[in-house]
């Protein structure tokens, strides 16, 4: 059995308030006011997802954000595990379509 991780970037919670039309951490309903790609490096973090046998709805899903700009995420990547602790960038599935 082959074993992946996704591997992205979202916006620091502390930082959301900035990008959105309301403060997240007390209400809801917050709508996304800043596309993704005027959002600064700074405001980024790495996100490491759990280890699966099956990633893709939640790769497909976030390539899908990505590619709308929206819901604070980017660079998505899918790792595969080598051997522990060792991974692999697995080639975007989508890319050139």
């Amino acid at each position: 059995m082959e074993i992946y991780r996704v591997v992205f970037e979202t916006v620091i919670q502390s930082h959301l308030a900035q990008y959105c039309n309301a403060d997240p951490t007390f209400y809801k309903n917050v709508t996304q006011t800043v596309p993704n790609s005027q959002i600064p490096d700074e405001s980024w973090y790495e996100v490491k997802g759990h280890e699966t046998d099956s990633p893709w709805q939640q790769y497909n899903q976030l390539k899908k954000w990505d590619r709308a700009d929206e819901q604070f995420v980017r660079n998505i990547r899918l790792q595969k595990l080598v051997s522990a602790p060792s991974w692999e960038e697995i080639p975007d599935p989508h890319a050139g379509s």
